[in-house]
Parts: C-alpha cells; sequence; structure tokens
C-alpha cells in the first residue's frame, strides 16, 4: 500500500510542476510535496515567449536539441511529446494556438499557464511549500533526507527540478547541481545558452540599436556547421537577437572549453551572389562609388558606416567579401544573467531515459533544466520541462505503489 509514502519534488518550475501533477494523477494515495524558495509556483514560466509562453513547438527533431546523451533525451521525449503536451494543457483549461509552428495559450498571456499548473496542483491536493528553500539531500536508510529552511522533511523518493542558473533573478541558483553532485552525479560544466554575444574589438560597436536580417554561422566542438538566420541586434557589446541565441549554445561550449570561437555574419542572407553582383555593377556604373550611396536601400547607415570603415572595396567580389562574409571573434557570452536557458548540467548519461531515475541512486530522480539538455529558441526547452518532468513524476509514483 501506498499510504503514508511521500515524494518530494525540489523546485516548482515548469518541469516541478508537471512532476508533481503527473505523480499526483498516477497514484492518488501519494503525498506529493512540492518545495521552492519562490513565492509562487513558476516564477520563469511568466518571463518565456515575451510574456506570452510559447509553450511547445509543432515542430520537433532530435537537432532541436542538445545534451550528452541525444538518443537517450529523444527517447524520453517521445514518451511525451508535443501532442501530449497539448492535450494536456488543453486538459486544464490552455485552449492553443498555433503560429509558425509556435504554441501559444488563446489568451496570450504566460500568467494563464502559471495558473493553469497551479489550479491542477491544487485540485490534485499537492502539498505545496513556497519560501522554502532546500539547503541539502541525503540518502537515508530508507529513502531521503531533504534538509530546508523549516527543518527536515523525510522522503521515499525525490525528484530533483531545480533548474539551471539562468535568469538568477528567478530564482535559478544552479544549487541543483551541487545537490546532484553530491550524490554522485558527474556535473558537465554549466554554461549560458540562448544568451548575447560580446565581440573582440567589436567592429560594429557604433550601430549599436540597429537590427538587420542576418545569418549568423559558427561551429559546434565537433565540427558541425551551426547557422540561424532572423533578426539580428547590434548592441554596445556584441550581438544578440534569436539567431544569436540559436548558435550561442555552441559558441558558449566553446568559451567554457577555452577556445576562441568565431561567428560568420552575412547581412544579406536573400541576396544570391549574381543578383548581388548585377546590384552593385549596376550602382557603380551609374557614378555611385561609395558604400553608402550604393547600399542605402538595403542596410542601415549606421551599419554600412562600420562594415565600410576603411577604404571602399575596388572590386564587386570584394564588396560581397565584405557584407556577405564578416568574420568576429566572440570574447564572451552576456553571462547567465542574460541567459534564457542554460548548457551543461548533470550528465544525461548517469538517468534512465525510461524512467528518469538515477542509475546511482533508487528513487531519485531529474527533471527539466538541472540535466545537461538544452534546445533552441521557440518553446523546446518547456517541452523538454513538460517531457522529463512527466516522465520522472508518473514513474516515480508508480514505484510507491
Amino acid at each position: 500500500m501506498s499510504v503514508g509514502k511521500t515524494l518530494i519534488v525540489v523546485g516548482a518550475g515548469a518541469s516541478g510542476c508537471m512532476a508533481a501533477i503527473a505523480a499526483a494523477r498516477e497514484n492518488p494515495k501519494l503525498r506529493v510535496v512540492l518545495i521552492d524558495g519562490n513565492d509562487q509556483i513558476g516564477r520563469k514560466i511568466l518571463a518565456t515567449g515575451n510574456g506570452r509562453c510559447n509553450y511547445t513547438n509543432e515542430h520537433q527533431h532530435p537537432s532541436c536539441y542538445h545534451s550528452d546523451d541525444p538518443d537517450g533525451m529523444w527517447g524520453v521525449y517521445q514518451q511525451f511529446p508535443v501532442e501530449e503536451t497539448i492535450g494536456f494543457f488543453e486538459s486544464l483549461g490552455i485552449l492553443p494556438v498555433e503560429r509558425n509552428g509556435y504554441v501559444y495559450p488563446m489568451s496570450n498571456q504566460a500568467a494563464s499557464v502559471r495558473r493553469a499548473l497551479e489550479l491542477e496542483l491544487q485540485r490534485l491536493e499537492v502539498t505545496l511549500k513556497l519560501n522554502c528553500r532546500v539547503k541539502g539531500i541525503a540518502c537515508a536508510e530508507q529513502g531521503f533526507v531533504v534538509t530546508t529552511t523549516e527543518g527536515e522533511l523525510r522522503a521515499d523518493a525525490c525528484i530533483l527540478t531545480t533548474g539551471g542558473k539562468a535568469a538568477p533573478n528567478t530564482g535559478s541558483d544552479g544549487s541543483g547541481f551541487s545537490f546532484g553532485e553530491r550524490l554522485g552525479h558527474t556535473l558537465i560544466r554549466p554554461y549560458p545558452s540562448l544568451v548575447p554575444l560580446g565581440c573582440i574589438k567589436h567592429p560594429f560597436k557604433e550601430a549599436a540599436g540597429v537590427r538587420v536580417q542576418a545569418r549568423v554561422s559558427t561551429q559546434t566542438m565537433d565540427g558541425k556547421d551551426c547557422s540561424d538566420v532572423g533578426e539580428l541586434q547590434i548592441t554596445k557589446q556584441g550581438i544578440s537577437g534569436i539567431p544569436v541565441f540559436q548558435i550561442s549554445g555552441a559558441v558558449a561550449e566553446a568559451l567554457a572549453m577555452g577556445n576562441k570561437p568565431m561567428v560568420s555574419i552575412d547581412f544579406l542572407p536573400t541576396m544570391e551572389r549574381s543578383a548581388f553582383h548585377g546590384f552593385v555593377e549596376g550602382r557603380l556604373a551609374l557614378g555611385y562609388t561609395k558604400p553608402e550611396e550604393v547600399f542605402f536601400g538595403c542596410l542601415p547607415k549606421a551599419l554600412i558606416d562600420c562594415v565600410f570603415s576603411g577604404d571602399a572595396p575596388t572590386s564587386v567580389d570584394g564588396y560581397w567579401q565584405a557584407l556577405h562574409e564578416i568574420t568576429v571573434g566572440i570574447s564572451q557570452t552576456m553571462g547567465f544573467g542574460a541567459a534564457q536557458t542554460t548548457g551543461g548540467g548533470i550528465s544525461m548519461k548517469e538517468i534512465s531515459c525510461e524512467t528518469m531515475e538515477s542509475r546511482i541512486h533508487q528513487g531519485l530522480y531529474f527533471a527539466g533544466e538541472v540535466l545537461h539538455v538544452d534546445g533552441i529558441c521557440g518553446g523546446y526547452n518547456l517541452q523538454w520541462a513538460w517531457s522529463s518532468g512527466y516522465v520522472a513524476g508518473s514513474h516515480a509514483a508508480k514505484e510507491l505503489l
């Protein structure tokens, strides 16, 4: 019988809320305790999608995620894929609206997603301990002892869903990494992901504030090309915007390994070489030799002035290289405070992809950003939270039947 058995979920973010709900649904007799240091659940959810919360994405593929065990990660996702996520939230009163694959609540408000989780936790009578910080987790003779600012709690099983280090203003302090390490798990050095980048000898500094369509590219640690096209933002420190976020994990990983990553920028990504040649030759034939006179209809003047700060190219190929093949060195990311998620984390190789249970300690489970899984921009990191949280919660509850 499961009467008297307790499951503690540490961290009431997206994965923690899902884990608690899945566990309570799977095993109604189980006492589920959800602990968080904030005064409300899902604090980070409120900031997702610029406050609109694209809580998943219809276009799912293994290439959308990065992990030290990609096959295992994808196996977890397939147990609770995007269709299950949409159905789950519909059961909570969240009607979906899809835009180019991005799925939002019809209310267009992230607060709706948080409220839906809150109401379901209440309905299932999950015990919420808010404003309660976990100081340590230790294995006991039977189960675990969770030390908190309100004293010690005993648990038959424990799910670690503490998040990473990104957006520390929401309470993400990386404590789960130390908890996992103390329990014998391998920590792959965390780094900021989905984050702006700082440039070495920033060549576009005087164009700070400019937004322009561009392609940004780099190489991953294993030599694969990584690129994206979208609105690039020039900042005082470097470059930002969704295409930069999409490649930032590869850049941050390289920086964390002590490498000096380079990023290539194409400021006219939709213009083929032949069309470019014809356009530039036409402008030059009219006697327009200054770069601003040639490209004023293509790019903002501040950016043109930065790109052509020296002598103007002497050939059409020179103009092509100046605008399509610019390479900049990256000195740093803008840190966890500016990041949307965390790369690195507890190794997925030490977690069962069937159950999310630790391969080291029976009864210990992990889910969400605390693990070495991070997705691209567009609802993928929340999808990982829902999938991993569901698998961890439902299997932990089954084991305690």
